[in-house]
């Protein structure tokens, strides 16, 4: 069957699988019904920039993107090594994330500059459809300007996924200043920034359906109490942690409906026998436990033995 035999209902799905980028390179100019469909009829537009030439990228600015614009659904720029100053280019031809009224995804990718960032604070709160965002690699000099980016993000109505891979001077407790609270947020990615567990505390509060975490575990965490199942609605948690053994127990004894848990961990030293007693007495919902910790063996005793012994905890029935 030929292509052009298809009812329009169904080459309006098939244009579903293709990026922007790749949908007007393989449908448009072919005839005036794929023009009419690609430029009138198709509604969910997304863009993913990242890996796009400067002439690609040019030639979707300049013809393309401003008839369709309010029907973009994924936005993904990026100022990475394949594509260099893109949000300046971006920018340069008069757009604004504003005009993206039907956003539903953004991705910003390596936005160093400050004035930006602050530009799109700004424009946050147009972004009433916008479930997924991702700040990867951006960076934010000082810290009244991510307190102020971090209550925007929390006004947005529907955003329930939020990855925060921020660089910033000091990375260090910058979430025990939130104030706003979200209602939809269920999953955050926080990598790069260090928490401890009043940052944790703070994030719970204010993100009350908070479902699924990434955190890296701050160092100081240890002489900081948590209120009993101040994480009662965690199902899923990923966090990367060193020698905060007390720590990382106080803030699983708050998880009680956990299911999922990944660790990655240094100079821990949990056996198999100890994570049994702490999964049995406060994680009775656990189902998957993956861990990666690193064990500091004593070298003036036979190292093969110890090894044997710790694996020989994590071989039981349980």
């Amino acid at each position: 069957m030929k292509l052009e035999l298809l009812a329009n209902e169904l080459l309006l799905e098939l244009f579903e699988f293709f990026d922007g980028i790749h949908l007007f390179h393989a449908f448009y100019g072919l005839n005036t019904r794929f023009n009419t469909l690609l430029l009138v009829h198709f509604r969910n537009y997304t863009f993913d920039f990242r890996t796009s030439s400067k002439r690609n990228f040019d030639l979707m600015c300049q013809q393309f993107l401003p008839s369709i614009i309010d029907r973009v659904t994924s936005l993904c720029l990026s100022n990475g090594d394949e594509t260099p100053n893109l949000f300046d280019r971006f920018l340069s031809y008069g757009f604004i994330l504003s005009q993206f009224t039907h956003l539903h995804s953004l991705s910003l990718i390596r936005i160093v500059s400050i004035e930006k960032i602050i530009t799109m604070l700004t424009e946050f709160s147009y972004f009433t459809q916008l479930t997924r965002l991702k700040l990867i690699k951006c960076y934010i000099q000082h810290e009244d300007d991510f307190f102020h980016l971090m209550n925007n993000i929390w006004c947005l109505p529907k955003l329930t996924y939020c990855d925060l891979d921020i660089n910033k001077t000091n990375s260090d407790h910058l979430f025990w200043r939130l104030t706003m609270t979200s209602t939809s947020i269920e999953s955050i990615s926080v990598r790069t920034i260090h928490m401890n567990l009043r940052d944790l505390s703070n994030l719970s509060e204010h993100t009350p359906q908070l479902r699924h975490l990434y955190i890296n575990l701050s160092s100081d965490s240890i002489n900081i109490n948590l209120p009993i199942y101040v994480f009662s609605s965690i199902m899923k948690l990923n966090v990367v942690c060193e020698s905060l053994q007390f720590a990382l127990i106080h803030l699983l004894k708050s998880m009680p409906n956990l299911s999922h848990l990944k660790l990655q961990a240094s100079r821990m030293s949990l056996n198999g026998h100890e994570w049994k007693k702490v999964i049995e007495n406060h994680l009775p919902k656990m189902k998957i436990f993956r861990f990666y910790m690193l064990f500091h063996l004593w070298t003036n005793t036979n190292m093969e033995n110890q090894v044997d012994k710790l694996i020989k905890t994590c071989r039981t029935p349980f």
